[in-house]
């Protein structure tokens, strides 16, 4: 997402224009005449958004996934055959009652530690990473 920001600015530009003569007695000094202009210019800016893009495609995840597709170390002190991968490094275990949801449903998971830090900027949560 990006937002737009048009700024008019006016710019006003005097120009001095005169005729200065020689100190002779035939000659005649021109008087100073100020010319005034008015010129508006639209400057664009576009900022970009806070947001961050998410790390991996949205309608993969949550998917379940076998213990032996997951590093032992992040399920070495769990118990179950199924974890649910959130994205690629991040796991939580199974629901109770067996439904995914969304990711927004899983306030804990654990994984591996870059892909957990990436993850948890979009979606907070206690975390244990290796």
């Amino acid at each position: 997402m990006r937002f737009t920001r048009v700024v008019l600015v006016t710019v006003s530009v005097a120009a001095l224009s005169f005729t200065a003569g020689c100190a002779g007695a035939d000659q005649q000094t021109a008087p100073a005449t100020v010319t005034q202009s008015a010129e508006t210019v639209t400057v664009t800016v576009t900022v970009p958004s806070a947001t961050t893009e998410p790390a991996e495609p949205v309608g993969e995840y949550p998917k379940v996934v076998s213990r032996s597709e997951i590093d032992d170390r992040y399920v070495a002190y769990l118990d179950g055959d199924e974890f649910v991968m959130l994205a690629p490094g991040v796991y939580s275990e199974m629901p109770p009652d067996g439904v995914l949801g969304t990711r927004e449903d899983y306030s804990a998971y654990f994984g591996n530690c870059t892909a957990i830090e990436r993850y948890s900027q979009q979606y907070p949560g206690g975390h244990t990473c290796w």
